[in-house]
């Protein structure tokens, strides 16, 4: 259901909305209550169910591109305000969130080293290290090279079909031309033969690539 409720919000958000930021700090409460309600019952954070809400946080804090907003500035203001919250009311709830969040920001591609200043004192909270919560082995940055080889390994299987808008070798080089040119948009790829889809999303502020079908995000070398 909540699901159901982010995939709705994310087209809204492309149209409607001025205030994003809102929507998304109210979505961040919604996670706390759920989250906290469960931790009791079960009286673990990390079990199957850990992955659903990093999917659902990603979802929502990838949706404020559509109004020209940094992704990555979002994520800081996000875990800086949940800390801060956990130290006035000293709530863990909103410590185990702010985790969530380091852990999305980290999933969509985007490097720690950017946001070590906010994210070590919350990871020093818990007592742990980034290297011990978040091992680079399973979160470093998948970070892509302009060049055909790297951008093609982004795209999955691409098979000839007469219903295909575009070859391979056109999608790689759209994409590589886009990004270097710094054409600013939100493009999409759409394998007919598989229906994957993949968005190129490409701003002043930040450019990254997501296969949607995958939940994964790649960044660029030098962008």
């Amino acid at each position: 259901m909540i699901w159901n409720y982010l995939k709705a919000l994310k087209e809204l958000l492309r149209y409607d909305t001025e205030k994003v930021n809102v929507v998304i700090m109210t979505l961040l409460f919604l996670y706390m209550n759920r989250i906290c309600f469960w931790n009791r019952e079960v009286n673990t954070l990390y079990s199957g169910n850990t992955q659903q809400y990093v999917e659902a946080i990603k979802l929502a804090t990838g949706s404020v591109q559509y109004k020209n907003l940094s992704v990555k500035q979002t994520f800081f203001m996000s875990v800086k305000q949940l800390y801060e919250y956990y130290k006035n009311m000293d709530n863990a709830c909103y410590l185990e969130i702010a985790l969530l969040h380091i852990q999305a920001y980290l999933e969509m591609g985007f490097p720690y080293d950017e946001g070590r200043e906010i994210f070590d004192p919350v990871i020093e909270e818990t007592g742990s290290t980034k290297e011990l919560t978040f091992p680079n082995k399973f979160y470093v940055a998948k970070t892509i090279k302009l060049n055909r080889t790297q951008v093609r390994s982004m795209i999955r299987k691409w098979p000839p079909s007469p219903h295909q808008t575009m070859k391979i070798d056109e999608v790689v080089d759209d994409i590589i031309s886009k990004v270097k040119g710094k054409e600013n948009g939100i493009f999409y790829y759409k394998c007919a033969a598989t229906k994957d889809i993949y968005e190129l999303v490409i701003s002043e502020k930040e450019t990254f690539f997501h296969d949607m079908q995958r939940g994964i995000f790649y960044t660029f070398l030098s962008v």
